[in-house]
């Protein structure tokens, strides 16, 4: 069973054409590793509600200027038990970009492109080359206490990913929701305008990219366990 994840995001985007000035943010830094083997589906199995469930991206330079904006949730399901989520995956569309600080509307476009790799101009490879790669996932590998693991996919890179997450529950409704956090881009191999590149700082966007992610997810009519059984008994 697989849980997409806005890395994230994550995804998950910094960009540079067209800039807007504001304040910086620093989110919680996650925790990177290898991929590891995905958790076991025990309990009750929610469906993710992709309407209401949402990915925030924030990409920004060194010098603080940034742009924000969303990315879809695709589909994905949640494994529940006694209240708390045990495993679960995710898939990301990141094809469906959106940018959500002051823009023109022009500018806008060109740079949901960009970050796309849609302009047609050899952009392709800058960010995250949504026509080879239209999608991303995360699969969850483990959870202790409000600490979530999964795999990130993302572009042909798989990296494993931990984060703080809020989870309630109500009326047969599970909300599952983090604080900002960071991750590398770069390890996903996402280096446009990194200082890895050469880039210097003072122009150079930040390597980490912070992202918010907030899935709501619904009971379903069966759970993960009688799933399971019911495949093994066919």
């Amino acid at each position: 069973m697989k849980i997409t994840f806005k890395l994230l995001a994550f995804l998950f985007v910094t960009s540079a054409i067209a800039v807007s000035c504001g304040s910086s943010s620093e989110g919680e830094q996650t925790q990177l590793g290898e991929a590891q083997e995905v958790a076991e589906e025990t309990g009750m199995a929610y469906a993710v509600n992709t309407a209401e469930s949402i990915i925030n991206w924030k990409g920004e330079k060194f010098n603080s200027d940034f742009h924000t904006g969303t990315i879809n949730v695709k589909d994905g399901s949640l494994s529940v038990k006694d209240g708390n989520i045990t495993a679960g995956s995710f898939t990301i569309d990141m094809t469906s970009i959106e940018v959500t600080d002051e823009l023109p509307e022009d500018k806008k476009g060109y740079l949901i492109a960009h970050l796309e790799g849609t302009t047609g101009q050899d952009k392709d490879g800058d960010f995250f080359n949504t026509n080879k790669f239209p999608i991303a996932t995360f699969d969850i590998t483990g959870v202790e206490g409000n600490k979530i693991s999964g795999n990130l996919t993302m572009l042909d890179s798989t990296h494993n990913v931990t984060f703080t997450a809020t989870t309630t529950m109500k009326d047969g409704k599970l909300t599952a929701s983090t604080e900002d956090f960071t991750f590398d881009r770069t390890l996903w191999g996402i280096k446009f305008m990194s200082t890895i590149t050469g880039f210097v700082k003072e122009k150079a966007l930040k390597n980490d990219i912070t992202i918010g992610i907030n899935l709501v997810a619904s009971e379903g009519e069966a759970t993960a366990d009688d799933a399971m059984e019911s495949e093994l008994s066919e």
